[in-house]
């Protein structure tokens, strides 16, 4: 995961096909500790994406952009 975030920039997102009963989570936010980016302080947002959260998802995606935090959409293949 380590070598993966260091390609990543700020107009170079990251997608991750998985396998069910895999879940990238923990390693995306051991590497966001690092960065003091968490749920927490607000700055690491997850939303799994499913009925209801095209407009949440919308909206947090243009104020992570906007002020530089990290937002993880799961199950996109739900929309």
């Amino acid at each position: 995961m380590k070598e993966t975030f260091m390609e990543m920039s700020p107009i170079t997102p990251n997608f991750f096909v998985i396998f069910p009963g895999v879940d990238p989570t923990p390693e995306v936010k051991k590497i966001s500790a690092l960065y003091d980016i968490s749920s927490f302080n607000g700055k690491f947002i997850n939303i799994s994406m499913g009925q209801g959260q095209e407009e949440p998802a919308r909206k947090a995606l243009l104020n992570c952009a906007k002020v530089g935090h990290w937002i993880m959409l799961q199950n996109v293949h739900l929309m």
